[in-house]
């Protein structure tokens, strides 16, 4: 009779264990995503970063090729112009007549 009542004891201790290690394992899986959410925002931010600064690079590249073609300039407002049509650059395309 005491082995037995040893044994329930130690079942119903291993199942208390088992629920609080469980609870305990939700909770870090919890904290596990919200950490991954933050890692996940912070890579995004430096991605748009490089992104941006890959597009105004390319951007930069390309004013200078044209500028070297002469087919832009600059207005006395600072605005980049055809040359050939005087329509702001990045204007509306205008067939020519």
């Amino acid at each position: 009779m005491g082995l037995l009542l040893i044994a329930a004891g130690s079942v119903l201790l291993a199942v208390l264990f088992l629920i609080l290690w469980l609870k305990e394992r939700k909770h870090a899986n919890d904290a596990e995503i919200v950490a991954y959410g933050l890692r996940a925002e912070d890579d995004s931010d430096d991605n748009t970063k490089t992104s941006i600064s890959i597009m105004e690079a390319e951007f930069n590249e390309a004013i200078s090729k044209l500028e070297e073609l002469d087919e832009i300039h600059q207005d006395e407002w600072g605005r980049w112009v055809w040359n050939k049509t005087g329509e702001p650059l990045g204007g509306e395309a205008v067939e020519p007549d």
